[in-house]
């Protein structure tokens, strides 16, 4: 098949920054709007954020983003109880209306995407401007891919139906982990809430995410304990019990492992 195509980027024009925010309790920034032309995406990676557009009130949890249109009045702040840290993207484009103003669910493939902006965005490694913006457009297209909703009414076929079923069963896996990560969680506990067999959840972490459980549970814990760490008045022994390593020398271990720096090493790098 003969395909002719010339690329003119119409989704996404022009990109004017990208940025990692980490917040502690209750932070608050005021209520400011962009120009029209200026949409902003603010992507929670951990926490929960109280957000108001045009006077209206909505709750942004972990792992969804939110498209705010241009010209839009917002203004955000965290809960007194937790902390919370969001990737912030500021661009130029033209988007759909179903695009803005509602928080999105996203899915692994999109969750890798946003991880991988914010690795180009903050090495600035040879070809980050072109990959950035191939990123950020690839993440435009799946979200009004999945939002559209001519798309939600589809009816599918049955392997469309198995590939859902088994992304339900490993992001259904992944937020019991998320919700449990500091509890005596075991994979047994997480296949019987989901209705598998702990082989069958195996296979379908290795097959989906390319881990095991006790990867992705380790994984949990060590970021939840980088956000713990921005606070201050813990030790690293009480945040190793509080995200629910035995003990802090395993703890120890493993954020070494994961982050290759120690946890006192990791505290003295934000500053």
């Amino acid at each position: 098949m003969e395909l002719k195509y010339f690329f003119k980027p119409s989704l996404i024009r022009r990109i004017a920054y990208i940025t990692h925010c980490k917040k502690k309790y209750g932070y608050k920034h005021p209520d400011h709007a962009h120009a029209s032309y200026g949409h902003e995406i603010i992507y929670l990676d951990y926490g929960k954020m109280d957000i108001t557009l045009d006077g209206n009130p909505l709750i942004l949890n972990t792992g969804e983003i939110l498209f705010i249109k241009g010209g839009v009045h917002h203004l955000f702040k965290g809960r007194d109880d937790v902390p919370f840290d969001y990737l912030n993207v500021m661009f130029r484009g033209t988007l759909p209306e179903y695009i803005f103003n509602r928080p999105l669910p996203i899915d692994r493939k999109m969750r890798d995407i946003l991880m991988q902006l914010k690795y180009e965005s903050e090495y600035q490694e040879y070809g980050s401007p072109e990959m950035i913006g191939s990123l950020l457009t690839e993440l435009v297209v799946l979200l009004m891919r999945q939002n559209m909703p001519e798309v939600q009414n589809r009816t599918v076929d049955l392997l469309s139906n198995r590939l859902h079923y088994e992304s339900d069963k490993v992001e259904k896996a992944c937020e019991i982990i998320c919700k449990n990560y500091n509890t005596k969680l075991k994979e047994e506990d997480v296949a019987r809430a989901i209705r598998i067999s702990a082989s069958h959840l195996r296979l379908l972490l290795k097959k989906n995410l390319g881990k095991n459980f006790t990867t992705l549970l380790h994984e949990y814990r060590i970021e939840a304990a980088k956000h713990l760490i921005i606070n201050e008045g813990q030790t690293f022994s009480e945040i190793a019990l509080r995200v629910g390593f035995e003990t802090p020398a395993f703890f120890f271990k493993l954020f070494k492992r994961h982050t290759g720096m120690t946890p006192k090493e990791y505290a003295k790098s934000l500053g």
